[in-house]
């Protein structure tokens, strides 16, 4: 297995290659690093027949064009633009912090968390508000102590930067947040957005990054529109007090994991795979193991077959 990092966390990688030369014989697994001619390079060689790749959806599209070519076999982990669909009776005082938790994690900057919050209008302005309350309470930092850091790099800081200014400057509000912080580093204020079209591109497309959007519905059926009208289709998740509506409502979510009450909680026992624009196959479980296989069928006859098969 040859295995490449991004660019941008080369000795990351480089170290997990060294841990992984102790334990197992030279040669079985090889770390690389470098941009997207090397990427290239691995797609386009001959002699690997399979190709596993995470990363953004435009990527994810060159490596299967790239792959096809010579029919390679492919796994794809792409871009995620998760919905979140709290239900009128939630307990706001539980699950807003848990959902802003899921929703900032790492700053933002996972796949599988919630980036789109869907809310009944009935209580909008109390969620509203638990989550700018959430957003105040954070602090930025890289000590243990701190509850979020930078952004990882100065494209995803300028990508940010643009959704944020953008959804702005079309009439959406910064009810939390809303700009970057003075001072060196890719540093950005975690930002909770209200009134924001479903066409503005920080609904629209994954942000990656700390700001969210807190999104108005008035039924449960426009809701699940709203939040299956995109090509992305990675993950989603209901939350309610009534597990059996919530579950309900869940499984009319289009994406490849569904949660109740939860958003995230990947067992590496249980597969993960993507739809749509989101992904091609499945990693972890039995599933995932299964997509770095070729199955071969033997037929043993207890004699030699006289006649001819039709």
């Amino acid at each position: 297995m040859v295995a490449k990092s991004s660019p941008f966390t080369p000795l990351a990688a480089r170290r997990l290659g060294e841990i992984i030369g102790e334990v197992l014989p030279a040669g079985i697994v090889q770390v690389i690093s470098g941009g997207d001619r090397v990427g290239a390079a691995m797609c386009n060689h001959p002699v690997p027949r399979k190709v596993s790749f995470t990363g953004s959806i435009a990527a994810g599209k060159a490596v299967a064009t790239a792959a096809g070519e010579d029919l390679k076999r492919v796994t794809l982990e792409l871009g995620g633009n998760d919905a979140a669909i709290l239900l009128d009776d939630i307990e706001i005082d539980a699950i807003v912090p848990a959902v802003f938790a899921r929703a900032f994690f790492n700053t933002g900057q996972t796949c599988a968390i919630p980036k789109r919050i869907y809310v009944p209008r009935s209580i909008y302005d109390l969620v509203l508000d638990a989550f700018v309350a959430c957003a105040e309470a954070a602090t930025l930092g890289t000590g243990a102590e701190a509850t979020m850091g930078p952004l990882s790099t100065a494209p995803q800081y300028a990508r940010v930067s643009d959704l944020v200014a953008e959804a702005i400057a079309d009439g959406a509000r910064a009810a939390a947040g809303g700009a970057p912080v003075a001072g060196p580093g890719y540093w950005f204020e975690p930002t909770i957005l209200t009134g924001a079209r479903d066409e503005l591109r920080v609904v629209a497309e994954e942000q990656f990054g700390p700001a969210l959007p807190i999104l108005p519905y008035d039924t449960v059926d426009e809701a699940l529109r709203r939040a299956n009208g995109t090509m992305y289709g990675l993950c989603g998740s209901v939350w309610g007090t009534d597990l059996e509506r919530a579950a309900a409502v869940s499984q009319r979510l289009e994406c490849g994991v569904a949660y109740v009450n939860s958003h995230g909680a990947h067992r590496p026992s249980a597969p993960v795979a993507g739809v749509k624009w989101s992904g091609i196959g499945a990693e972890h479980g039995l599933e995932g193991l299964l997509e770095y296989t070729d199955p071969q069928i033997l037929f043993q006859a207890p004699a030699p077959v006289a006649t001819a098969l039709v």
